[in-house]
């Protein structure tokens, strides 16, 4: 018997995100702006922890799958930089002229208009421009831009719906945010990028996809430190008084020789504090709990419980390594290419809680 886990719903996630881009038309109004349009967003991650073909090849239940899911939850960071980089190339495409606002047909077909601002304070935060782009006559925001110019820095909020009307149909609510930051600012990383969904819809269709996601990534010379987490609300494993589940991970990746190494849990969602969460709710754990809750294995040692129930040990210890391929192994003799890989000690998990209760607004600038 297989594992009972249906986080691997998760994988629909990155087909919903593809933008494709086309050319269509603007209408230009009289006032004009003379800056750089903001830099595309920039993430290479090794074939390691980002794959969509990963699950193609594997029980998506097994211990191995699991694990392997990573790969696709990973992936997710290219799906939502991809949208923010297509809309950037429209903008650039249709050549607004230094326009401040302008309208242009969307590729839903309906008009959207933009507005570019320079100097906006955010939060306290200075922005040298922003730029905002609404459906319907500037009344239902979609996307909104903070940069700076000498830095590539940048915020981003955006409904992925409103900006296309024919893409995430059956999440019209979901707004996806950014933080993007090429400055050695954040706990020395030469690169760092923070994404974040919030408000995908749970549905009968598909009742084991998450509503939140939050996803880090920081960069230092070829080294990228990972971590994150899902919210979902409806997942059950063996014991199923156990409705909800958070899945979160943290890890390192050498982007040069393609391999990472991780830890992954699979915490309750209304757990407040990650002490211990990735020792007390690794994979391993979480499974044998359940099925000491739902079976009958009194007397039986955990290696007795997981054989009954055909799970490899090997596949669900801590923490997991991957090469180019994918899943390589388990647990705590760490071969000698990864041990550089194997420190997690500055990564902090996100709490369960702030996941479940993460919202994403659009923000309003200071006057």
């Amino acid at each position: 018997m297989s594992i009972k886990l249906k986080l691997i719903a998760l994988l629909f996630i990155g087909m919903l995100f593809s933008i494709s881009c086309e050319q269509f038309s603007i209408t230009p109004e009289t006032q004009n702006y003379n800056q750089s349009f903001p830099t595309n967003i920039e993430l290479e991650l090794p074939s390691a922890i980002s794959s969509y073909d990963s699950l193609k090849n594997f029980k998506a239940l097994s211990g191995e799958g699991i694990n392997n899911y990573l790969r696709n939850f990973v992936q997710l960071g290219y799906g939502t930089i991809e949208i923010i980089n297509n809309s950037y190339q429209r903008i650039i495409n249709i050549n607004p002229e230094g326009a401040s606002e302008f309208t242009y047909t969307g590729l839903d077909g309906k008009t959207k208009y933009v507005s570019i601002k320079d100097s906006v304070l955010i939060d306290s935060v200075h922005w040298d421009y922003s730029m905002e782009i609404y459906d319907n006559s500037f009344s239902n925001l979609a996307l909104q831009v903070f940069w700076n110019i000498e830095t590539a820095k940048q915020l981003i909020i955006c409904n992925v719906n409103q900006l296309n009307h024919d893409k995430m149909e059956n999440h019209p609510d979901a707004i996806i945010t950014i933080e993007y930051n090429t400055q050695a600012s954040v706990a020395s990383y030469e690169q760092s990028i923070y994404i974040g969904v919030s408000k995908l819809t749970t549905s009968d269709e598909n009742p084991y996809a998450p509503d939140n996601i939050k996803l880090f990534f920081g960069i230092n010379k070829q080294i990228i430190n990972f971590i994150g987490s899902s919210n979902n609300p409806n997942v059950t494993l063996y014991d199923t008084d156990l409705v909800g589940k958070n899945w979160s991970f943290r890890g390192k990746a050498d982007l040069a020789k393609n391999l990472a190494v991780l830890e992954l849990a699979l915490p309750e969602t209304e757990l407040e504090n990650t002490e211990n969460m990735m020792l007390n709710f690794s994979l391993k754990n979480v499974i044998l709990q359940e099925l000491k809750n739902e079976y009958d294995y009194i007397g039986l040692s955990d290696e007795e419980i997981l054989a009954d129930r055909n799970i490899n040990a090997a596949n669900i210890e801590s923490p997991s390594f991957f090469n180019s391929e994918g899943f390589e192994g388990s647990g705590a003799n760490i071969p000698t290419k990864y041990t550089h890989l194997s420190d997690f000690s500055n990564l902090a998990p996100f709490i369960p809680l702030e996941v479940k209760n993460y919202e994403i607004e659009f923000t309003r600038p200071m006057e």
